[in-house]
């Protein structure tokens, strides 16, 4: 008899339609093979948030029209009203996509502590190195995913839920031991995803760490010094790098003006918008908005934490 340990790194995954749980009220929860899928073939709009699970080959992609390949053994996490195009995949490679009325991780927080670090985070699109141990066990997860999909009673569900919420929580433990370089408080970490949770509802309006500051109990400086501790950005970098984040999906993806985007982000005046969006990217909005679907090809390393579609 196998033991449970080569039970687990063994599992093989054998899933070829697409698996979906949708009722009368909205709620939302499937998981499709990408390789089986011709619709994920163009450019969509994910209103969902996505996970990508990448247990073979390479996938090509574009997110908010910036071309990323994935390497094996990697999960990518992709928040809502984000645009993704696959370009090429192959078989072991999974979207899995649920909706906020089917589970909310915002009103569940303390259910899955994902809020702000695999979703809304300042990172955009969080990629995580997935290694033996945690591949085998999200494969096995997935299979008994695949099973209970094909469970049509009143229950299905409710146990759907458990088995996601159990799938986010594997990527949220990932994520803690990748993308921070130092041993942390487990209240230190809550912060920096309060922080990015309102920065995420706030930032079009507010761009000075002190209101942020304010609405977390801490004073600027003490805020700035607890990120430095975590060796990550500063506070007003990430407040900085979401709205350049913004502004790039606007001038590419709307028929809105320079003005009218200066506006919706909160500047007073186009200069100050122009001489912001020149001073992070060194290329000013009119030209951005001219070449913005000419950037170059990249490939990420599988040794990389995180990467950002703001680049």
């Amino acid at each position: 008899m196998r033991n449970k340990k080569s039970f687990l790194l063994n599992v093989q995954i054998n899933r070829n339609q697409p698996m979906k749980y949708q009722n009368n009220l909205n709620q939302l929860f499937e998981i499709l093979p990408l390789c089986k899928i011709n619709i994920y073939k163009k450019l969509t709009t994910c209103n969902a948030l996505t996970i990508l699970w990448v247990s073979s080959g390479k996938l090509h992609l574009q997110i908010d029209g910036i071309p990323y390949v994935i390497p094996k053994n990697t999960i990518l996490c992709v928040s809502p009203n984000q645009k993704i195009a696959i370009d090429h995949c192959e078989e072991g490679q999974y979207l899995v996509q649920y909706n906020q009325d089917f589970y909310c991780i915002i009103q569940h927080d303390k259910e899955v502590s994902c809020a702000g670090l695999l979703f809304f985070s300042p990172y955009q699109n969080v990629l995580l190195s997935v290694d033996e141990h945690w591949s085998g066990r999200i494969n096995l997860l997935l299979n008994i995913l695949e099973e209970e999909f094909t469970k049509k009673d009143s229950l299905q569900g409710e146990m759907l839920r458990v088995l996601l919420k159990r799938l986010i929580i594997t990527c949220t433990r990932i994520a803690k031991q990748q993308l921070f370089s130092t041993q942390f408080e487990l209240s230190e970490l809550d912060l920096f995803r309060h922080f990015s949770m309102l920065v995420e509802q706030h930032f079009k309006k507010q761009h000075n760490v002190d209101f942020y500051a304010k609405l977390l109990y801490k004073a600027p400086k003490t805020l700035s010094n607890q990120f430095a501790l975590l060796k990550i950005q500063s506070p007003s970098e990430i407040i900085h790098q979401r709205i350049i984040l913004e502004a790039k999906r606007l001038l590419i993806y709307t028929p809105m003006s320079c003005s009218e985007i200066a506006f919706q982000l909160g500047f007073e005046e186009l200069a100050h918008f122009s001489r912001f969006f020149k001073n992070k990217t060194n290329i000013n909005p009119s030209e951005f908005y001219k070449n913005g679907f000419v950037i170059e090809y990249r490939e990420n390393s599988v040794n990389s934490k995180a990467f950002s579609t703001s680049n």
